[in-house]
């Protein structure tokens, strides 16, 4: 049979409150930083490839259909993800490039906010893919 001290109970309600108050402060703090966090829609990854195309480009769409499953589920996704952007949607002005897309698809890859490299038209899976680990060895990852 076990014994019930009131005693032990009454320093063990004030531990399980400072506890609570506690746990409840660590919640609070928690949901204000997450609140004051952009949401990952807004957040700027640190480096990203960006892929400038135009709707109805032939070359654009196999891109689309020979790189994109490919490099979606790469590790190099998760470093460096991909989007794309239709270039007569889309005012260039603003966008940090060295110089003008003339051609499409346009892979940029962008670093910091900055282009750190591009390739220019689109030749199959086998050349994108090359041509990517030669730009990440030249510093863009």
């Amino acid at each position: 049979m076990s014994s019930y001290d009131k005693s032990s109970n009454l320093t063990t309600l004030p531990r399980l409150a400072l506890l609570s108050l506690f746990a409840s402060a660590l919640l609070a703090s928690f949901a204000l930083a997450r609140r004051d966090a952009p949401p990952a829609a807004e957040r700027i990854p640190q480096a990203e490839v960006v892929v400038f195309e135009v709707e109805g480009c032939v070359y654009c769409e196999l891109f689309r259909r020979d790189v994109w499953p490919a490099f979606r589920i790469s590790p190099r996704h998760a470093e460096m993800p991909l989007r794309f952007v239709d270039v007569r949607r889309t005012d260039l002005a603003g966008w940090p490039l060295t110089a003008p897309v003339t051609i499409v698809p346009t892979v940029i890859v962008m670093r910091d906010g900055r282009e750190i490299g591009r390739m220019t038209g689109y030749t199959g899976p086998e050349a994108f893919f090359q041509q990517m680990r030669h730009l990440m060895a030249a510093g863009g990852g």
